[in-house]
């Protein structure tokens, strides 16, 4: 009987400590969507104005808010399982999807005849810098060299690690305006990989920034003046948009407090979106979700669509406009969402989600 009542206990402790999922952001997967929109057109259209480029690069910065923002509990919980399925997800499309696409670049050179890079040797550097066959897995690269960062301190200094992140923020902007990162990477390594290591600076304040967000609950915090917080989020972005205020000497595109602080005032007016009743909804939720399923996806495949050669065989699409944006961006959300139905229950599922 004894052991019966312990079983009973033991379920129902479970039971009550089983981990609640994480409320969906609505505000955040519609944002996700946008920004994906605006890396495919960063990398397919040819027609970009001067003024269109300052936005355009809020892309890539307020990506990074977002990953460090959502991986918080992760990062601070010291719960091997978590952080193993963190590094799953980072991992994997890293690896396999520098390996498919080499095997494309090896059917281009001995199949289609195409001049391009293709030896085994190339395949080790893309794994070292992200940027030879797939160029999109830099930013891959440098989530999974920054997250290891995060752990390290945050394992050697315990409830001190924010003060000492935010030290390093302060170096990384130093190195940032005094062009000394630039000018390292840039006179020391290959155009490739200079481009890679040398963001590394760039995104870890963006990194630091996120998880600052997520460990001060400042967004929890925001709710009750979510109008006056989205507003003046608004005002501050359109201000720094156009004076390009905060702007950087010479960087690898990322640096800089003004990107910093762009990805701020878009998160905020986001992620405040799901507090209103309609993003509530379960219709609401059904939609968004299915929109923004495969952004991860979307973001990996599409350079390997929208700059092969399949494509170019399009007829009525003309090259690097608008209309192929579209295009790409649709056959790789098809191609992502095809995929995860075949993959969908293995770890397969994180080249596509």
């Amino acid at each position: 009987m004894d052991d019966i009542e312990k079983q009973i206990s033991n379920y129902n402790y479970k039971k009550t400590n089983q981990k609640k999922p994480r409320e969906y952001n609505v505000g955040i997967g519609i944002i996700r969507v946008i920004l994906s929109f605006m890396v495919v057109i960063d990398h397919i259209y040819n027609y970009k104005k001067k003024k269109f480029i300052h936005v355009l690069y809020f892309h890539i910065p307020t990506f990074f808010v977002i990953s460090f923002y959502c991986n918080y509990k992760t990062l601070t919980s010291f719960n091997i399982e978590k952080i193993k399925i963190r590094f799953e997800r980072l991992l994997i499309p890293y690896f396999l999807w520098s390996i498919i696409s080499w095997i494309i670049f090896n059917i281009y050179f001995y199949i289609l005849k195409k001049n391009v890079r293709h030896t085994f040797i190339d395949f080790i550097i893309n794994l070292l810098n992200g940027r030879l066959f797939d160029l999109v897995l830099w930013f891959q690269n440098n989530l999974i060299i920054v997250t290891i960062l995060f752990l390290i301190i945050i394992y050697l200094f315990k409830k001190k690690y924010l003060i000492i992140l935010h030290t390093l923020c302060v170096i990384c902007y130093a190195l940032h305006y005094s062009d000394i990162n630039y000018r390292f990477f840039k006179n020391n390594f290959s155009f490739h990989s200079g481009v890679t290591f040398g963001r590394y600076s760039e995104t870890f304040p963006l990194a630091v920034t996120g998880f600052s967000l997520a460990s001060y609950n400042l967004i929890e915090k925001m709710k009750n003046y979510k109008k006056n917080a989205q507003f003046i989020s608004l005002i501050i972005l359109v201000f720094i948009t156009k004076y390009n205020v905060f702007s950087e000497k010479k960087s690898f595109k990322y640096s800089g407090l003004r990107l910093n602080i762009s990805a701020i005032c878009l998160f905020i007016i986001f992620s405040l979106i799901s507090t209103y009743e309609i993003a509530k909804s379960k219709i609401t939720h059904k939609i968004i979700k299915k929109i923004s399923g495969y952004t991860g996806g979307i973001y990996f495949t599409h350079y390997l669509i929208g700059k092969g050669y399949l494509i170019q065989k399009i007829p009525f699409i003309e090259k690097n406009s608008l209309s192929q944006c579209i295009v790409v961006y649709l056959l790789s959300y098809l191609t992502c969402c095809f995929c995860y139905k075949i993959f969908g229950k293995t770890n397969l599922k994180h080249l596509f989600s």
